[in-house]
């Protein structure tokens, strides 16, 4: 029974489930904020934010009257500060920060004269306020005050040197005949190119507002690009892929280095693509994640990844696919902006944008990249052993089945065999005489065919939901789907890695390619982990088996917790340390504050599937 209980915990938190995830308009679920949000360590809540009675954390509650700051913490007006704090009637200042007319400082932080002007503007740990503020005025990445003439669209443009004047609709993402003959100086060149528009500073506001989320009280909008252009899978064999350029109205440097944002899971249907933003796909996480960062200043590239949007099947999971088209991001950038970006990046991800993250930084140094890699920052991981997909296909395994986890093993097989065998073998783990399930549900070539529509044409909250889900058409194991060979071969070889288990063609075929999606991490380029205590998703004792291999495999890693951190929560509660240490990387300003841990260290890796610690392995 020790197997079943791992199981239980194990496979239904593999997945890049956003388990506790809701839509872009409703609020989260009791457990995962619950209607109100407590301030981690930190974080910050400005105007319209809500802060619980008794919060902990060195960041500051902006004017929201009522709002209570924690220990070292400060409060606006009609605020209360704890331990260590001072609640002022027009601003105070939190333990070593002193406050400007009206502002607030979080501890150790400072605030300008103009910032925060009408009493809501509030400084992270270290931050300055933007000067000139009003009330939910924030503080600058990394202690920087953006000022200046916000850029318009046209201000903006100009920073490109290519005219970025092709149409959004439905050709945008069409196909495109690539490069003739291909060489490696095509990569990352520019397809088509199309403004979008201004996401302003308010509509990034109410995104974190009206999901009660932590709010980063972002500074500025930013002007978003549609692009679309050319990647490589394997050496030779170009790709499409697309993706949307975001330029702040204020950056944080006249030649701005540039972030590389790799999303969490969204699904495989093209309208499922973060840069179409379509009413059906999932939004909440990719914004959360990018809005953070881009509101305050800084530059970034979020590509969509190959068949998602562009022609072809989404590849999800599939490493070269994913850090290959966040390099290729960088190439793109530069070639389309001449000098205007300095040669900095620094690669993000969340969830699966992890996965593409860790894969790019391992790949940097043998691929290439427009400029250099100088760090890698991580949120709420997925690095884990691939075979998972295989495992859940086992008896033990499908007893566990969820339409999450099953969303992801089909996923993960269906693309995995359109890029290695052709999308002509798409479909080839999946039986054509499945029967089972029972209660009216489709059998044989309905069921296949049912599944392929579904994989087609479903983004992740379908996926989820047991109404749409794979459970709506009989799946609800591995047996009600797969061959009875991907079931015995495949998922004895993922459920325990034992050679013996792994040594038909067909397992050994499945073994290389789990290997090939984790590869080795490159020591020279260091990576930050920032992981939440709370996260259902991506769970602690499952993020510890990512970072535990890849410090065995000599990755520079430093592990950041937040003890309040959910797998949503985690993109925007730490932002000000975020902000800072991108400043430090990128600007070469003073490195924040040492982060703590206090959330994997007191967890050891939770197998299966197995986590092997050696090169070459899955």
């Amino acid at each position: 029974m020790r197997s079943l209980r791992l199981l239980v915990v194990t496979l239904p938190m593999l997945a890049l489930a956003h388990a506790a995830c809701t839509t872009d308009d409703d609020p989260l679920p009791s457990g995962e904020g619950g209607g109100v949000y407590i301030a981690p360590k930190g974080g910050a809540a400005g105007a319209g934010g809500k802060a619980a009675a008794g919060t902990t954390g060195a960041g500051a509650a902006g004017a929201s009257g009522g709002a209570t700051a924690g220990a070292g913490g400060t409060a606006g007006a009609s605020g209360t500060a704890g331990a260590s704090g001072a609640a002022g009637a027009s601003g105070t200042a939190g333990a070593s920060g002193a406050a400007g007319a009206g502002g607030t400082a979080g501890a150790g932080g400072a605030s300008g004269g103009g910032a925060g002007a009408s009493g809501g503007g509030t400084a992270g740990v270290g931050g300055a306020g933007a000067a000139g503020t009003s009330g939910g005025g924030a503080a600058g990445a990394g202690g920087l005050v953006l000022t200046g003439t916000p850029e318009n669209k046209a201000t903006a443009l100009a920073h490109l040197t290519v005219k970025c004047a092709d149409t959004v609709d439905a050709a945008f993402y069409d196909a495109a005949t690539p490069p003739s003959p291909w060489a490696a100086s095509n990569r990352g060149d520019l397809v088509r190119c199309a403004y979008d528009r201004l996401v302003t500073k308010e509509e990034i506001n109410s995104h974190f507002v009206d999901n009660m989320l932590p709010n980063p009280n972002v500074q500025v909008g930013a002007h978003k690009i549609r692009v679309v252009y050319w990647t490589e899978r394997d050496p030779g064999t170009p790709v499409l892929t697309s993706g949307s350029l975001y330029l702040p109205e204020l950056n944080v440097a006249a030649s701005p280095p540039l972030l590389v944002i790799g999303h969490g899971t969204v699904g495989l249907a093209d309208k499922c693509a973060p840069s179409k933003e379509d009413p059906g796909g999932y939004q909440q996480d990719w914004r959360s994640e990018t809005y953070s960062l881009v509101g305050h200043g800084w530059p970034a590239i979020v590509p969509d990844f190959p068949g998602l949007g562009t022609p072809g099947i989404t590849s999800w999971m599939l490493a070269t696919d994913e850090g290959h088209a966040m390099l290729d991001g960088t190439r793109l950038a530069r070639k389309i902006s001449g000098s205007y970006f300095s040669s900095k990046n620094l690669l993000v991800g969340h969830s699966n944008g992890a996965h593409a993250a860790l894969a790019a930084q391992s790949y940097a140094s043998s691929y290439g990249a427009g400029g250099t890699i100088d760090g890698v920052l991580v949120y709420a991981g997925y690095w884990l052993n691939n075979g998972a997909w295989g495992a859940l296909l086992t008896a033990i395994g499908g007893v566990f089945a969820t339409d999450g986890t099953m969303s992801f093993g089909m996923m993960y097989t269906y693309g995995h065999l359109a890029a290695y065998e052709g999308e002509a073998a798409a479909m080839d783990a999946f039986s054509k005489t499945a029967g089972g399930a029972g209660g009216g549900a489709p059998t044989g070539m309905d069921r296949w065919n049912a599944a392929k529509t579904f994989l087609d044409n479903s983004c992740w909250l379908e996926m989820l939901a047991p109404a749409t889900g794979p459970s709506s058409f009989g799946v609800k194991k591995g047996g009600d789907l797969f061959t009875t060979e991907y079931q015995t071969d495949v998922g004895n070889c993922g459920l325990s890695d034992a050679p013996a288990s792994c040594a038909s063609p067909l397992a050994a075929k499945w073994h290389a390619r789990w290997a090939a999606d984790r590869p080795d991490p490159d020591p020279s380029i260091p990576i930050v982990w920032w992981q939440g205590a709370k996260d259902i998703t991506i769970q602690p004792n499952r993020a510890r088996c990512g970072v535990d291999r890849l410090k065995a495999l000599g990755g520079d890693v430093t592990v950041c917790g937040d003890p309040e951190g959910t797998h949503q929560t985690i993109l925007s509660s730490q932002t000000p340390w975020v902000r800072d240490y991108l400043a430090h990387r990128l600007l070469g300003a003073p490195a924040p504050t040492a982060c703590t841990d206090g959330v994997l260290e007191k967890v050891t890796c939770f197998v299966p599937p197995p986590n092997p610690l050696t090169s070459g392995s899955p």
